[in-house]
């Protein structure tokens, strides 16, 4: 969990609740349609952006030496 707090954008991109009363709110706040359809724009282009394939290849690329000796 802590490797997605460090991309998770609180509102922009996900709701993020650390207790049981903070999802309580997350869900009600749910119920705006505007703000799931933010949201989920929100998501859809940051995980575009992140994780294209041309961006996942650059990076293994750039692993391979390191692992190749």
């Amino acid at each position: 969990i802590e490797s997605c707090l460090k991309i998770a954008d609180h509102e922009k991109t996900c709701l993020i609740a650390k207790n049981i009363a903070e999802f309580k709110k997350a869900i009600l706040k749910l119920e705006s349609q505007s703000l799931r359809e933010r949201i989920g724009k929100q998501a859809r282009l940051f995980a575009w952006n992140q994780y294209t394939p041309e961006n996942i290849g650059e990076k293994w690329l750039s692993l391979l030496p390191s692992v190749s000796g």
